[in-house]
């Protein structure tokens, strides 16, 4: 009982203060409405009005008779000192009589609301540390794509170009296209067919060759080399009892040595048979007996004779 009646007397005493305050203010003019107050502040209630019951609910709030809760406690601190105070219940009550504007958000730290992407933009605001809302809302801009990595979608050939893009990883929209040149043929030089019945290491030919890649014949013209390049060919091979000769040909267009200086050569024979017997005589046949060279391979049933 005692306490109420200091709790009446206390806010009897602040609602004479109020009304000396309005005597003194009369003509000065009410505070225009602005997009930065915080509404909820001082509505200790929540009935949406700051009226004096709301300064009594503070009041008791300030004296500990009763205790906010605490998503409640910040909207009871009308002087943004960090408690609930007879300062704050005294405000409140001027509040409700149109002595004060309603307290503006208290302001804090911008913050992302909805992050902006590639395919959107983006929004942040600054909120109020007080009642928790948004307030000095602005666009974030879009950002730009985020590029992936090359993706082939047409292999080049020897003959035909290719083609490779690439994609934002976010939103899969196409950001570029090039174009990969064709390949070209890769002619099979070591094996070179010319065209003409006759080529000539001195004159410029066509050939036709391989491609290593794609297999098809490729006709290319071959320009004229310094020089033949001869190597020494077998054209008779030595046998037992003959003699074979090799003569130089370009190993490029097989033309025959004209210079001077030597263009044939003999190669001697291999000096002889040598005799294997392979095959012994059998009863059914004792006469026959078969012998083979170890050189030349010929086989023979009787052996000739030496001399």
């Amino acid at each position: 009982m005692r306490r109420n009646r200091i709790l009446s007397v206390l806010l009897a005493l602040l609602l004479a203060l109020a009304l000396c305050a309005a005597t003194g203010a009369a003509e000065a003019p009410a505070f225009a409405p602005s997009d930065d107050v915080c509404l909820p502040a001082g509505d200790a209630d929540r009935d949406g009005e700051i009226t004096a019951a709301d300064a009594r609910l503070l009041l008791r709030y300030s004296v500990e008779l009763e205790t906010p809760s605490e998503e409640d406690r910040p909207l009871c601190d009308l002087d943004g000192d960090g408690h609930v105070t007879a300062s704050d219940a005294r405000l409140a009550l001027r509040i409700a009589v149109e002595l004060e504007n309603r307290p503006k958000h208290l302001q804090s730290a911008v913050r992302d609301i909805q992050q902006a992407t590639c395919l959107q933009t983006g929004l942040r605001g600054r909120y109020c540390a007080r009642c928790g809302l948004y307030y000095e809302k602005g666009v974030i801009p879009r950002t730009d794509h985020v590029s992936g990595g090359w993706i082939r979608e047409v292999e080049p050939t020897c003959t035909d170009a290719g083609r490779q893009s690439r994609s934002c990883l976010i939103c899969g929209e196409l950001l570029e296209v090039s174009v990969l040149p064709e390949l070209g043929h890769l002619p099979d030089t070591a094996n070179m067919v010319f065209i003409e019945e006759s080529p000539d290491c001195t004159k410029g030919q066509y050939v036709v060759c391989k491609c290593l890649l794609c297999g098809e014949d490729v006709k290319m013209f071959r320009p004229a080399s310094a020089a033949h390049r001869f190597r020494w060919v077998t054209v008779k091979a030595p046998t037992c009892t003959e003699q074979g000769f090799e003569e130089l040909h370009c190993e490029v267009c097989n033309k025959s040595y004209s210079g001077t200086g030597e263009s044939y050569r003999l190669l001697p024979s291999l000096g002889g048979h040598e005799w294997v017997s392979v095959a012994a005589p059998t009863p059914e046949d004792p006469a026959r007996e078969i012998y083979k060279c170890k050189k030349c391979g010929e086989t023979v049933e009787t052996l000739p004779e030496e001399g």
